[in-house]
C-alpha cells in the first residue's frame, strides 16, 4: 500500500506543471541587485556632478600652476573617465614627485565631488652640491637639508655655501640623496653656530674621506672634524665654541689658519704660517 502510495505521488509530481525560472522571485532579485550595481557605477563614473572640474595648487613659489596642473590633468585623463571616484590620490601624489625633483612633499585633497587641491611644500636650499669625477665634468646642484639635490644653482652662487666631495649615491641626477645625514646634519649646526653665536659664516664644507669633514669660514681660516664611527660632533662643536668664545674671540683671529677638533679631549690650534706649512 506504501508502494502505491509513493509510486502515485511520483506521477502526480510528474505532470504538475513547472514555473519557468524568470517567472521566480529569487531570479528578479539578482536582476533587480544587476541593473542597481551597473545604474550605481555608471552614475559613479559617468554622471557630471561628480566629474572633476577644478584643480587648485596651492604652496609652489618656483615651480609653474600650469606645469603642476598639467600632471594631474594627465594623470586623470588616462582613467576611463574624469570621475573624483577613480583619482588615486598616492598614484598622483608620486607622479608630480616623480615629476618635479624641487617639490619636497605633496598633500592631495578631493573636495565637494568636483574639485581637487594639490598643495606643494617646495625644497629649501640649504647650500651648494658640486661633484665631479673621473672624465665627468663638475656638477653642481641646490642641496636641502636632508642632503636631497635638486634644481641648478645659477641664482643663489653668491648667497649659498658650497658643499664639495663625496657623494653616496653613484647617480648624480636631481631628486637623489647625495649626503648622509650625519654630514648635512654637522653642516647645518655648525654653520648655525657660527651665525648665530660669533657672526662667522660658512662658506665651504669639503667631505674629505668618509671620515673627515673640512669647512671653511668668511674670515679665510678652516675647522677640521672627525665624523668616523666613534666620534662625538657635539663635543666637537662645543670645543669650537668655547675656543672662538675664548682665546680666539672676535678680533682675536686675524692670525687663525686652522682649527683641528679631530683630536678627542683637545684642539689643535694654528695661528701662524709656519704651523700651516708644516
Amino acid at each position: 500500500m506504501s508502494y502505491r502510495r509513493q509510486n502515485l505521488k511520483h506521477k502526480i509530481d510528474r505532470i504538475k506543471p513547472k514555473w519557468p525560472f524568470f517567472k521566480k522571485w529569487w531570479f528578479w532579485c539578482v536582476v533587480l541587485f544587476f541593473l542597481t550595481g551597473i545604474t550605481i557605477s555608471y552614475l559613479g563614473l559617468f554622471y557630471s556632478g561628480v566629474q572633476v572640474e577644478n584643480i587648485v595648487i596651492l604652496g609652489n613659489k618656483k615651480i609653474p600652476t600650469k606645469e603642476i596642473e598639467n600632471i594631474v590633468l594627465d594623470s586623470i585623463n588616462k582613467n576611463i573617465s574624469k570621475s573624483i571616484f577613480l583619482v588615486d590620490k598616492n598614484k598622483l601624489r608620486q607622479n608630480v614627485l616623480n615629476k618635479f625633483s624641487e617639490i619636497e612633499r605633496v598633500d592631495v585633497r578631493k573636495r565637494l565631488m568636483q574639485n581637487i587641491d594639490i598643495e606643494v611644500i617646495e625644497r629649501t636650499p640649504v647650500a651648494i652640491f658640486c661633484w665631479s669625477a673621473v672624465k665627468t665634468a663638475q656638477e653642481c646642484f641646490l642641496i636641502d637639508s636632508g642632503g636631497i639635490i635638486f634644481g641648478k644653482p645659477e641664482a643663489f652662487v653668491d648667497k649659498l655655501p658650497i658643499i664639495w666631495g663625496l657623494a653616496i649615491n653613484s647617480q648624480v641626477i636631481p631628486g637623489a640623496k647625495m649626503i648622509k645625514e650625519e654630514a648635512m646634519d654637522l653642516f647645518l649646526k655648525v654653520k648655525d653656530s657660527l651665525k648665530n653665536n660669533f657672526q662667522i659664516n660658512l662658506t665651504k664644507m669639503t667631505i674629505a674621506g668618509s671620515d673627515r669633514i673640512n669647512i671653511e669660514t668668511d674670515e679665510e681660516w678652516k675647522i677640521y672634524f672627525d665624523l668616523g664611527a666613534r666620534s662625538d660632533t657635539n663635543s666637537q662643536i662645543l670645543k669650537l665654541n668655547l675656543l672662538l668664545g675664548g682665546d680666539f674671540s672676535a678680533g682675536k683671529r686675524s692670525g687663525l689658519r686652522y682649527i683641528d677638533l679631530r683630536p678627542k679631549e683637545r684642539a689643535i690650534v694654528c695661528d701662524n704660517q709656519e704651523c700651516e706649512n708644516n
